[in-house]
């Protein structure tokens, strides 16, 4: 994807986005989301109720144990009831009875389950109309059981129930969202776990912190008591009040045990036996010893989030024992911070229900938001684990396209121009370059990808001088393990003022630079440019990766080269052989377009060599190969047999090609070597090129 696609797609993402804010917010801000006006139907009547006795009471202060038994409450009736009213009102671990003027209008008896023999909150909702006004209501209570004092009525409203309902839910909103979204984090954790082939890769038990998110949060959820006010199942929400918080330490115990070195079995099995005895505890004495679980829950509750404590200390102590005495590291910092949080806010709600500081029947008002901030940086963690591991995922993908250049090209300057280009069009980046040392002082762009619509030409960044930069880059790069990273041009600009000088000059942004390195000898500079800022983390470890390859490319580049020289190459005149001869003439000479072909043959060779010597001869060849070669070109002339030479002119005109042949007779004039020359241009091409062969034969024999 270029710079330009990925802009398009970010902006039009932000204004997608945007938009979807701005309907949600007029959603919110021009609906009845924040209208309060069904309050104003809302009349507060908790205070003002006689007991038997005469004595005025708020009816929150009153519990069944200041009387000791049944007791009643009584409270005059307004005078402005609507019929659509009801009385409104929670009670706690009591059975009632509602009678209008004597006359007995509602009754709740609560029933016995498997959380206890009926004790636990509840919501009422009495009938009331305009024939009550001025009429006295009354609430007979009755304790569950012998013994219990916690029991009564609190927040007693004269409301229509649907304001009822809203007023509650209103009052409780933050904590449901919060539980919904931990459940729903939970679900999403589980899912996730499913759908991952491999789990063993993954930094943690996603599907153990996924179960304890999903068993924490209905607990939490449950504890707002919106659940039961919305649902009317009040027995269903006893239980999940007394069972769930139970079923949340096992998968709590193997989630932090997947976190360590060595993952020991013994906890999770520890885990388990702790669940299942505390569970069984509470059932056996519910059932075979009729003991009522509101005597029970808070000492076994305890007891439970103590061991449970204990065993999570232990494995943290056991993991740090066993990394420290075998040089692991496991960054477990920010576990330690979400535990840290979680339980100071257990300890809170702990203080807070035993004095009764906060509602009497809630047990996570702070453990809700310390859940939340548990699971955030849980969150926080896994998503980052994910992101390093989609750039591992896709740098192993770029190095196995890498591999596949490795494999399927047939030549290593392919290779590397494939690599730049992909790596260039991966990440997005505006320029890669492969700097390689001319031995002139300089460092030259050997290999450049540019995208498109950007200067080629650009020669400041294709020619790097060595003093003052290049060395000043090998000091940076023995310093900072090979690699040069620029994330903005100005940081550079203390400390390489050369390097900022050209990139300011050419309008870069940012840059990774990499030695080429291999055997400790750097072979070259692998340059990107102008990264996209999403995706520089991951070009600098791609370019760490690929780096490798490249000079394994660039040492088999230069092995070919001198290969090639030496199957291609005449030793003694320099020119091409026999053998390149054939191979240029059967593959590479294009025989549809003009061009000019000359046969040489060195006469009195064997005289000169009889002579004078054999290194006689030798300096006729030389010389003669050196003529063809300054007038030709050095790839254009080849040596076919021991005394005969052959050359290619592509001029396009056949006075040029003429010129340069007879350039070259005066040239062997001066020189005193004689020597028989045939030429051949073909204007238009050739059919047969075995016929301009024969040509070129006929007219050197003639001279």
């Amino acid at each position: 994807m270029n710079k330009r696609t990925y802009d398009i797609r970010r902006i039009s993402s932000l204004i997608f986005g945007i938009a979807v804010a701005v309907v949600v917010l007029i959603a919110l801000f021009r609906s009845d989301t924040f209208d309060n006006s069904y309050k104003d139907s809302i009349t507060a009547f908790s205070d003002g109720w006689r007991d038997q006795n005469g004595i005025i009471h708020y009816v929150e202060d009153v519990r069944v144990g200041d009387y000791g038994g049944s007791f009643s409450l009584s409270k005059q009736l307004p005078n402005n009831l609507n019929d659509d009213d009801c009385l409104c009102f929670e009670s706690i671990n009591v059975n009632l009875k509602v009678f209008i003027d004597g006359k007995e209008r509602y009754s709740f008896n609560s029933k016995e389950n498997i959380s206890g023999m009926g004790y636990g909150i509840a919501f009422h909702q009495v009938g009331l109309g305009s024939v009550d006004n001025n009429r006295v209501v009354t609430i007979y209570f009755d304790p569950l059981f012998e013994g219990l004092v916690k029991g009564g009525v609190w927040e007693v409203f004269i409301s229509p129930p649907q304001n009822y309902v809203k007023l509650k839910v209103s009052n409780s909103l933050a904590g449901v969202v919060i539980s919904i979204i931990i459940i729903l984090y939970g679900l999403i954790m589980i899912i996730v776990s499913m759908c991952i082939y491999d789990s063993r890769n993954l930094p943690f038990d996603i599907t153990a912190l996924g179960v304890f998110a999903c068993v924490i949060g209905i607990w939490l959820l449950e504890d707002t008591k919106t659940l039961q006010l919305l649902t009317g199942a009040i027995y269903t929400c006893r239980v999940l009040n007394r069972f769930m918080v139970f079923l949340a330490g096992f998968p709590l115990i193997c989630f932090f045990n997947s976190l360590t070195a060595l993952k020991r079995l013994i906890y999770h099995v520890l885990g388990f036996s702790i669940t299942a005895a505390s569970i069984g505890f509470l059932l056996i004495a519910r059932y075979f010893f009729k003991v009522d679980m509101l005597l029970t829950f808070t000492n076994v509750l305890i007891i439970y989030l103590v061991v449970i404590a204990v065993i999570v200390s232990i494995i943290f102590l056991d993991n740090a024992i066993y990394c420290r005495t075998n040089g692991i590291v496991r960054q477990l910092r920010y576990v330690f911070a979400g535990n840290i949080i979680l339980l100071c806010c257990a300890l809170m709600d702990f203080f807070a229900f035993v004095y009764g500081i906060l509602h009497v029947e809630s047990y996570g008002t702070f453990v809700l938001y310390g859940t939340l901030l548990f699971f955030i940086i849980m969150l926080t963690q896994f998503l980052r684990w994910w992101t390093r591991d989609q750039e591992s995922i896709r740098r192993d993908r770029f190095v196995n396209k890498v591999m596949q250049y490795a494999i399927s090209s047939d030549s290593s300057d392919k290779s590397i121009k494939a690599i730049l280009s992909l790596l260039g069009k991966e990440l997005g980046a505006g320029r890669v370059t492969i700097f390689e040392d001319q031995n002139n002082g300089k460092y030259h762009g050997a290999y450049d990808w540019y995208e498109k619509g950007r200067d080629p030409g650009a020669v400041d960044l294709l020619y790097l001088p060595y003093h003052g930069l290049i060395e000043d880059i090998y000091r940076i790069f023995n310093e900072r393990n090979d690699k040069l990273i620029v994330e903005n041009t100005e940081d550079c600009k203390l400390e390489n003022f050369e390097l900022f000088k050209i990139l300011n000059a050419n309008n870069v942004k940012n840059m990774v630079a990499r030695g080429l390195k291999v055997n400790d000898r750097i072979l070259g500079i692998l340059v990107m440019l102008d990264i996209p800022k999403a995706k520089f983390s991951e070009a600098s470890g791609i370019v760490d990766m690929t780096s490798y390859f490249i000079s394994q490319f660039i040492l088999r580049r230069d092995e070919e080269k001198r290969l090639k020289a030496y199957f291609y190459n005449d030793n003694l005149s320099g020119a091409y052989n026999r053998r390149a001869y054939r191979e240029f003439i059967g593959e590479k000479l294009d025989i549809s377009s003009p061009f000019g072909y000359l046969l040489c043959k060195i006469k009195g060779i064997d005289d000169a060599n009889d002579a004078h010597g054999y290194d006689s001869g030798d300096k006729m060849i030389i010389e003669v190969s050196s003529y063809l070669m300054d007038v030709f070109g050095k790839t254009n002339v080849y040596r076919i047999t021991g005394t005969q030479f052959a050359a290619f002119g592509f001029e396009s005109d056949e006075l040029f090609f003429n010129n340069d042949v007879d350039r070259f007779k005066k040239l062997i004039e001066n020189s005193g070597i004689n020597v028989a020359v045939g030429a051949v241009y073909c204007m238009y091409g050739t059919k047969d090129f075995s016929m301009v062969i024969n040509k070129a034969n006929e007219l050197m024999n003639d001279n």
